[in-house]
């Protein structure tokens, strides 16, 4: 398979594994946010979020919960910024679903920002609709 994170988990590429089990790696970003940006995996290939489990998304949710604790207790981050990118308009680069775990620090440089947008209340009514189908 082409996939490269594949690859890393089959250990046929290698990489900084800093956390590993049965489902999921966590490996150092090669092209970090900021220092300690980690790439949280899963062994499978599945290249969209819906199509994980909802066992795998609640071990992503503990493993996060877990690097997490650790940038803040060893890498003193005052902020972790986590993001899952699904589909190319997203930005998804990779075919591999991923979770980006980002430490965060003051004036990092770093901008996970974007122009809110005021919703009316027929358009608000018309999406609630939706997610109740």
């Amino acid at each position: 398979m082409d996939c490269i994170f594949c690859q890393i988990s089959n250990k046929e590429v290698s990489s900084e594994i800093v956390f590993e089990d049965e489902q999921l790696l966590a490996i150092i970003d090669l092209y970090p946010a900021s220092a300690g940006h980690l790439l949280l995996i899963s062994k499978e290939h599945i290249s969209s979020i819906k199509d994980f489990s909802q066992d795998l998304i609640a071990h992503f949710g503990k493993i996060s919960q877990r690097l997490s604790s650790i940038f803040f207790q060893n890498l003193k981050a005052e902020g972790i910024t986590s993001i899952i990118q699904e589909g190319k308009f997203a930005g998804q680069k990779s075919p591999h679903q991923m979770m980006h775990l980002i430490p965060r620090f003051q004036n990092d440089g770093l901008n996970f920002s974007w122009n809110s947008k005021k919703v009316d209340e027929k358009e608000r009514k018309q999406i609630f609709d939706f997610y109740l189908k």
